[in-house]
């Protein structure tokens, strides 16, 4: 039995080093992103639920696609050049 919870202590260290880690690696990550409250009322922001669900998407990550679209068809910033749109129309 003594053995039994060596094994288990040496497994839940691995374990907390590995969350540790992921944690750290996720905070870099997410300490990239600006933090902004923003305030709608119900009936746009049940629109976008909708419209997120739809596309597969976060409410959050919708927005931020709908805030870059609108962004690179003003000219504000500029697509990535993975992303240029191309018109299937020419041949």
């Amino acid at each position: 039995m003594g053995n039994s919870s060596g094994i288990y202590n040496y497994y839940r260290a691995k374990t907390a080093s590995i969350s540790f880690c992921s944690l750290k690696n996720t905070e870099r990550i997410m300490a990239e992103k600006k933090k902004f409250l923003l305030r709608i009322d119900d009936k746009t922001y049940s629109a976008l639920e909708k419209w997120a669900a739809d596309d597969f998407r976060s409410i959050n990550a919708q927005i931020e696609y709908l805030l870059k679209e609108a962004l690179k068809k003003s000219g504000r910033i500029k697509a990535a050049p993975d992303e240029t749109p191309t018109n299937e129309d020419e041949t």
